[in-house]
């Protein structure tokens, strides 16, 4: 058996008689554990007994003897139970049950001729435990209270037949004959898990029905053997404490069989029988465990010799002490090291945008970044120093120096300096500046006619954020600076901002300091990494630990060959660790081939400076290897394909979506196999990046220097760069098939405005990489191979994503490209009109939905599925996003997580809450236009809302004051403070509400008299404003005013019938029988009404004025 018990046994023979075995087991004292072999059929009937007769018992005869209690008290009132005499005796109880009165007062023996005589026996019920034997049959009626004596077959027969119709007279029913009965019987077949774990829950299930005070403690006994149960089945080996309790209760139950064997039937024979097994065989285990006692005493004998052994170890050991110490500091030292290196891998290990930031856009972080530390700290203290003060700083250096990657390190290092936001801006040519701009502008909602004013809006939103920020303008090396890149660099948005700005160029600090109008002083020539640093990359990025000092020397040379280039260190330590080569032998690999390719530069047309060179040699030990590789891997030359095949792709960000088999199917049959197969993709990427040629970027996406393009390019043979395009065109057109395209967002937008929330994000990209490639089309002399209707999907993606970026002239001219191929086709009506579909340059909605549909979407986990258009986060978790950038002051970040939850709302059910929360943010942030549009939209939602109605009045009252809207408006800004009075009058206490509006008074008005009433009252003051609610309205006669007032509309449906007519005029002193100061200009402001007139009219004569406004 399975289960184990903890008991120890004196090595004496005892009799197989029950009582001794019983006295045995509860004597056990020596702590010890054993496993008893007893079948998991028995151990299942063992615990079961336990809990039947330890534990639901003594439950049961509380119950009993309460509820017998109860009912004998509530008969002797009712029946006279105590005095009944034949035949006046209570005969059935409860309902139809006969009571057996022969279990009582001796009756069974009182007979008349030898029969029962039924009219001499006494029926009176002394007691509770008497009433109780009237439900039994006379066998059972053998016990003399609610004690021991008083069994649990007892005990389920009195609950049974006492309530026949209650939930705990059927789990009793159930228990005696499911558990009770069949373990009497002591079949253990039977037992298996289901019935012993059902056993188990029928117990538990009536102890709860019972509702005893003490019910809490009994279930926690039936859990505690529960517990116990499953580790003496699992056969654990059990401890003394649960040993002693199983022993217990083995004894308790011993003799409970014994007790009810002489009154019972022969089943309990054979629980008898069973209890002498199960105690024989916990002696056999006992005796096993004694002579496991002899085993100790020679394990303690060996004990002494080990002793003995182990003082002479010490001995050794404080020979070996002195030595040991001198150890121990250098040991201490490389633990330091790896502490720290440790810190650095916690450090570089993420790449997701920073936890609160909103405007985050710097690319992924560098794995191995070693150095620069000089730089990295005068950039920390120039710009943390210099607080809010805008400043300017020029990193300057070759191509592959890493410029990038230290503006990289210090954007994500410092990034909780810059509460504003980090952006970043690609400066290498006029078409990566219109496409980052564009980027920023449509997460922001600043796009613009053109790209100059999207340019424009967006520099002039940065200039305004009140938070500091951090700008980084990557590959700021084109010869001309002029236009927007002129503007960018030089123009006056960036006077008294709170940025930071560092451009990275390969111009040299002079020329730097002259073209872009900064500081030589402001101006870092980054050289190439020291000898020192170089070698610590090289280490640390191969994950060697070095101690020899021939490969320390190995190391400082090729570290020297190499230049210190990190782009090239790079590349040579990611060869050595993937082939796991030693420095000195990838050291003479390099100088053999460095030393082939300068027998070559006569004859090519690669430039070949030395940093160049280096770069070129690192790459093509790095290309043997990816194509030996590539065959050694069963994908053919797939690994290479895909290598040449991106240097024609976007450097910045190529989804691995590219990487197919094309459509139609590339040429290169032996990469379509594994092209076809996305597990042979994974293994050609894994290949890819194993070799530091490509880097991966977020999650499903690469990245490549732009010099190793440059060299993958040059280096593809001319026979083989017409293949290499056409797959290219292949791969993009297979790719742009199956994702989303505009044109299905647009037909979406049409019903559902955030349907299409983030639906482009993958064809933004695979649009960037298209336009990549199409750049390469028109240089090539087999230009006119590649027509198609790949190329013509190429053409129109390309023409979208030019527009799209206010390119409009480059667009028209892929268009035109795409016309032309279209016209030396034979297309069907069908194909020809789903690419015509989308006009060029852009419609404005079409532009708006695209834009909405290529938009940065906020999201918490950003390993989503690219191609789902999905928006992660819930309106009501930006909205609260939204509120906790606000109480922070980030009200930019704020307005950001507002307008994403708007976008996010169903389309007919927007959260007023939202448009509250973003008309207050465009107050802070003085955009009082967009505050009263907000405020606006609010009111139309819920035209009671009182916050609503105080944002418009604020809104319209710094529109005024910066002279946006006419003074004449004040009287909307007035009429909607008095609504928002008039909702809560706490509103009035507000500070700017004192400020704005001092003087209020309104009243509301209702359609029963008629409004010309109201307007010509003498009593009512000047600036009075009537609030008019849902009805019909009239002058039943022709009102010149006197005074200026407001008549506002405060729910749709507000109608006026003018009648004769309304004339506002300012009547003459002399028409006034006192004197009194009189308004120099009578305005009436009519606001969200509706008028009818037949014949009636306004008249407006000098010095008055009418304004209408949403009416």
């Amino acid at each position: 058996m399975a289960g184990y018990i903890a008991l120890n046994t004196p090595h004496v023979d005892v009799s197989l008689d029950l009582e001794s075995i019983v006295v045995e087991i509860a004597t056990k004292t020596k702590p010890q554990a054993f496993k008893p072999d007893l079948e998991d059929n028995q151990k299942r009937w063992l615990v079961v007994g336990i809990c039947l007769h330890s534990v639901v018992s003594p439950a049961l005869r509380q119950y009993v003897a309460s509820s017998m209690k109860k009912m004998y008290k509530r008969l002797k009132q009712s029946h006279k139970i105590d005095v009944q005499k034949y035949p006046n005796i209570l005969q059935k109880y409860p309902v139809a049950r006969l009571l057996n009165y022969e279990a009582i007062n001796n009756n069974r023996n009182i007979l008349f001729r030898g029969k029962k005589d039924y009219p001499n026996y006494d029926y009176k019920i002394q007691n509770a435990v008497d009433l109780s034997k009237l439900f039994l049959n006379s066998q059972m009626a053998q016990y003399a209270g609610f004690d021991e004596t008083c069994d649990s077959s007892v005990l389920l027969n009195i609950i049974m037949h006492s309530d026949v119709t209650s939930i705990v007279s059927n789990l009793a029913d159930k228990l005696r004959s499911n558990v009770r009965n069949p373990w009497a019987h002591c079949n253990f077949d039977e037992w298996c898990s289901v019935k012993y774990l059902s056993s188990l829950q029928l117990m538990q299930q009536l102890i709860r029905n019972l509702k005893l005070s003490s019910e809490v403690t009994i279930l926690a006994d039936l859990t505690r053997w529960e517990v116990n149960g499953l580790h003496f089945l699992q056969g654990t080996t059990l401890g003394l404490e649960i040993i002693e309790e199983i022993s217990h209760e083995v004894s308790s139950l011993a003799k409970y069989v014994l007790k009810i064997k002489k009154d019972a039937t022969s089943a309990f024979g054979v629980v008898h029988s069973t209890l002498e097994m199960i105690s024989n065989e916990i002696k056999e285990t006992c005796k096993r465990v004694d002579q496991s006692d002899h085993t100790i005493e020679i394990i303690k004998s060996d004990v002494e010799t080990l002793k003995i052994q182990a003082k002479q170890t010490i001995k050794i050991h404080d020979e070996l002490y002195s030595f040991a110490q001198t150890e121990i500091s250098a040991v201490k030292n490389d633990i330091k090291e790896i502490q720290k290196d440790i810190e650095d891998i916690k450090t570089y290990t993420f790449h997701h945008r920073p936890p609160g930031k909103v405007f985050f856009y710097p690319p992924d972080r560098v794995p191995v970044f070693v150095g620069r530390v000089d730089q990295l700290s005068l950039l920390k203290n120039k710009f943390i120093g210099s607080k809010f003060n805008q400043h300017t700083y020029v990193l300057c250096g070759l191509g592959g120096c890493g410029k990038t990657s230290l503006s990289t390190e210090f954007a994500w290092s410092f990034h909780h300096c810059y509460p504003g936001g980090v952006f970043w801006i690609s400066a290498e040519s006029i078409e990566s500046l219109e496409d980052t701009i564009t980027t920023l502008a449509v997460d922001l909602n600043l796009i613009g006619g053109n790209s100059k004013e999207t340019l424009k809006k967006t520099l002039s939103w940065l200039s305004r954020l009140t938070k500091r920020w951090l700008l980084i303008i990557d590959n700021a090396d084109t010869t001309l600076i002029s236009g927007q890149i002129k503007e960018l660099l030089l123009g006056s948005w960036k006077r008294n901002t709170n940025g930071h700005i560092i451009v990275t160029t390969r111009r040299e600090p002079t020329e730097a300091a002259e073209s872009l109008r900064v500081k030589i002083d402001d101006c870092i020539h980054l050289q190439t990494l020291s000898n020192d640093e170089g070698v610590q990359f090289i280490i640390k990025r191969t994950e060697r630990y070095v101690q020899h000092e021939t490969e320390k020397d190995s190391i400082f040379k090729l570290v020297d060959d190499l230049g210190g280039l990190p782009l090239a260190l790079e590349q040579a330590a990611a060869h050595i660790k993937v082939l796991e080569c030693s420095f000195s032998d990838y050291l003479a690999r390099f100088e053999k081939k460095r030393l082939k390719l300068l027998t070559k530069t006569a004859s090519t047309s690669f430039e070949t400076n030395k940093e160049r060179l280096t770069v070129l040699t690192t790459w093509l030990l790095n290309m043997d290897y990816i194509r030996k590789q590539s065959e050694e891997e069963g994908l053919g030359i797939s690994a290479v394909l895909i290598m040449n095949v991106a240097s024609f792709f976007f450097a910045d960000d190529i989804p691995i979506e590219l990487f197919n088999n094309g459509e139609p199917n590339i040429e290169v049959l032996d990469a379509h196999e594994t092209l076809s197969d996305p597990v042979g993709v994974k293994q050609v990427v894994e290949i890819l990046t194993r070799f530091s040629l490509f880097q991966r970027c977020r999650t499903n996406s690469l990245s490549v220097h732009r010099l190793v393009q440059e060299i993958i390019r040059n280096n593809i043979c001319i026979n083989k760069r017409q293949q290499v395009i056409q797959s290219a065109i292949r791969m993009v057109n297979k790719a742009l098939l199956n994702t989303s395209t505009p044109m299905i967002a647009i037909n979406e937008n049409k019903e559902n405005k955030h349907v299409v929330r983030g639906k482009l994000y993958l064809w933004n990209k695979l649009a960037a990489n298209a336009n990549a490639l199409k750049s390469y089309l028109g240089a090539s002399k087999d230009s006119d191979s590649y027509v198609g209707l790949d190329m013509i999907r190429i053409m129109q993606t390309a023409a979208i994503f030019n527009s799209l970026h206010q390119r409009q002239d480059v667009a028209l001219d892929d268009q035109n490209q795409m016309l032309n191929i279209m016209a030396s086709l034979e297309l069907d009506e069908n194909t020809y009109r789903s690419i015509t579909a989308i006009k060029i340059p852009l419609l404005e909605w079409d532009l708006v939905c695209i834009q909405n549909s290529i938009a940065t979407v906020l999201q918490e986990n950003e390993t989503q599925d690219q191609n789902t258009p999905s928006v992660p986060l819930s309106p009501e978790r930006l909205r609260l996003m939204g509120n906790n950038a606000f109480e922070k002051g980030s009200y930019e970040d704020a307005l950001q997580c507002y307008s994403e939850a708007l976008r996010a709302c169903p389309t007919n059910k927007c959260d007023n809450r939202i448009l509250l929360n973003r008309s207050l943010v465009y107050l802070k942030l003085s955009d009082y236009s967009k505050a009263l549009q907000d405020a606006n939209a609010c009111i139309e939602i819920d035209p009671y809302n009182w916050k609503g109605h105080m944002w418009k009045s604020y809104a319209i009252a710094e529109l005024i004051n910066a002279r946006e809207f006419m003074e004449e408006m004040e009287g909307s800004g007035l009429g909607s403070a008095c609504i928002a009075a008039q909702l809560n009058e706490e509103c009035l206490l507000r500070y700017k509400m004192k400020i704005h509006y001092p003087i209020i008074s309104y009243i509301m008005v209702d359609n029963q008299l008629p409004l010309s009433k109201y307007i010509k009252c003498i009593e009512n003051r000047p600036g009075t404003t009537y609030m008019l609610k849902k009805g019909h309205y009239i002058f039943d006669e022709l009102v010149a005013t006197t005074k200026s007032c407001q008549i506002i509309g405060v729910e749709v449906g507000v109608e006026i019938d003018i009648g004769p007519g309304i004339c506002i005029c300012k009547l003459p002193e002399s028409a006034f029988a006192i004197e009194f100061e009189h308004e120099p200009v009578i305005t009436l402001h009519f606001e969200n009404i509706s008028f009818i007139t037949k014949y009636g009219q306004f008249t407006i004569k000098e010095n008055s004025v009418a304004t209408f406004y949403r009416c």
